[in-house]
C-alpha cells in the first residue's frame, strides 16, 4: 500500500470521512493539476493538516503547516496533524503553532502555497472591510507580497474559500449546506484575483466547488450560478510571476 492509499483508509478510520472515495476526493479536488513530486509545500490554517499530508504521500519534498493554536488549546489540532504524520511515516512534515505573520522561512522557498478556507481568517476585519477601506485592501496587499517573495518563480497560489455572495445568506437564512458560515467574513474571489494580481500573480483559475454528487453532471453545477444557490465555494489558483 502506498502512502496516498494508508492516508485515505486513515481518514475514513479516524477523520470521520464517509468513504476511501469522498476522502481521495477532498484532496484531489483542491490540488487540481497542481504538481506536488519534489515541491515545497506551505499550507496557512492548516488545521487537522489532511491537505498538507496529502501533499507529502503525493511526494512533496517538504511541507509546512501553520495552525497558530492558542497557548492551552483544547483542540489539539497541530498533535493530531503530528500524530498522523509520524503514523504515516512522513519525515518532511513540520506544523508550525504561528500565524502567516509569525512565521520566519529563513530562504527556503516554495513551490506552492495552499490556503484553505482562511483567507479571510488572516485578519477577519480587513477582510469584512476590503470593498470600502483602502487600508484594508493594503493589509492583505502586504500579506500577498509576501506570499510572492517566499515562493519560487511559477509557483502556485491555491486558494479555497467560499464567496461573499450567496443566495442563503442574501435572504438572511442560515445556510443548511454551511450553516457555520458568516457570510460577511468572506468575499468574492474576484476581489481575491484582483489583490493578488496587483502583488506580481497570475493566470487565474476560478472553478466553483460543488457537492461530490453533483460533479458527475459537470458543467451543468460547476458554475457560479449554481453554486450561488447551494454554498458558493470556490477554488482559486494563480502561478506566482
Amino acid at each position: 500500500m502506498n502512502s496516498t492509499d494508508a492516508l485515505v483508509k486513515l481518514l475514513v478510520t479516524e477523520a470521520g470521512f464517509r468513504s476511501e472515495e469522498r476522502a481521495r476526493y477532498y484532496c484531489t479536488s483542491v490540488y487540481r493539476d497542481t504538481p506536488l513530486k519534489d515541491a515545497a509545500v506551505l499550507e496557512i490554517g492548516c488545521g487537522l493538516g489532511w491537505l498538507s499530508l496529502y501533499a507529502a504521500c503525493e511526494g512533496a519534498r517538504r511541507v509546512v503547516g501553520l495552525e497558530p493554536e492558542a497557548d492551552g488549546s483544547s483542540g489539539g489540532e497541530v498533535a493530531e496533524f503530528k500524530r498522523m504524520g509520524a503514523k504515516l511515516g512522513l519525515g518532511q512534515i513540520e506544523v508550525r503553532s504561528e500565524t502567516i505573520q509569525q512565521y520566519d522561512p529563513g530562504q527556503q522557498r516554495f513551490d506552492v502555497i495552499l490556503i484553505s478556507a482562511a483567507v479571510n481568517h488572516l485578519d477577519e476585519q480587513a477582510c469584512i472591510n476590503l470593498k470600502r477601506s483602502e487600508e484594508a485592501r493594503n493589509i492583505y496587499r502586504t500579506l500577498f507580497r509576501r506570499f510572492h517573495e517566499v515562493m519560487n518563480p511559477g509557483g502556485r497560489i491555491i486558494i479555497t474559500e467560499s464567496s461573499r455572495y450567496n443566495l442563503w445568506g442574501a435572504v438572511g437564512i442560515k445556510n443548511p449546506f454551511a450553516p457555520q458560515i458568516e457570510w460577511r467574513k468572506h468575499q468574492s474571489p474576484r476581489i481575491w484575483i484582483k489583490l493578488l494580481r496587483e502583488c506580481g500573480f497570475r493566470d487565474a483559475s476560478l472553478a466553483w466547488r460543488m457537492p461530490r454528487a453533483l460533479e458527475p453532471l459537470g458543467a451543468l453545477t460547476a458554475n457560479e450560478a449554481v453554486a450561488y444557490l447551494i454554498w458558493s465555494r470556490f477554488i482559486l489558483i494563480m502561478s506566482r510571476s
